[in-house]
């Protein structure tokens, strides 16, 4: 059971650090848009 709890801790850091870095790309696809928005805060 040692093996098994760090390989299923891997998989589901390696699904969320997928997710994070999809999140990255969407933000820097969106930020020409948001940079104004950020500037008028």
């Amino acid at each position: 059971m040692t093996e098994g709890l760090p390989a299923t801790a891997a998989n589901r850091f390696h699904k969320e650090l997928r997710f994070f870095f999809s999140l990255l790309k969407r933000k820097k696809k969106q930020k020409k848009k948001r940079v104004r928005v950020s500037l008028v805060r």
